[in-house]
């Protein structure tokens, strides 16, 4: 865990995963068309990142949202990103519910100090 850009992200062949997507951030006035830095993210192999945005798009489309519609507040967009990260790493053993909690934890009081929360 740790946020987007960040040094403990390079060159581990991972790929880094927001839990507050970037383009929330945009919609919001946050972020300027690049990727936040320090976007709470955890370092994911490809595989593992795939299988994240792909339960991510089945709750949005459960939702009745496209994968790139946001929902209104980073408090729903946390809570449903923490479902997909729940459902796809958590059950099948890929991280631990401590580590799904501390991303949650992270995002969440980054959201509230972007005052979008």
């Amino acid at each position: 865990m740790a946020g987007y850009g960040a040094k403990a992200h390079k060159n581990d062949g991972l790929e880094a995963h927001e839990i507050v997507r970037n383009k929330f951030l945009e919609e919001k006035g946050i972020a300027k068309g690049r990727r936040y830095k320090g976007n709470p993210s955890i370092a994911l192999s490809p595989e593992h990142h795939d299988m994240v945005h792909a339960e991510e798009n089945r709750l949005r489309r459960a939702r009745g949202l496209g994968p790139n519609q946001m929902l209104k507040r980073g408090k729903l967009e946390i809570r449903l990103m923490s479902q997909a990260i729940h459902n796809s790493l958590v059950r099948t053993g890929i991280i631990t519910q401590q580590q799904a909690r501390t991303a949650r934890r992270f995002s969440t009081s980054f959201a509230k100090r972007k005052g979008c929360f």
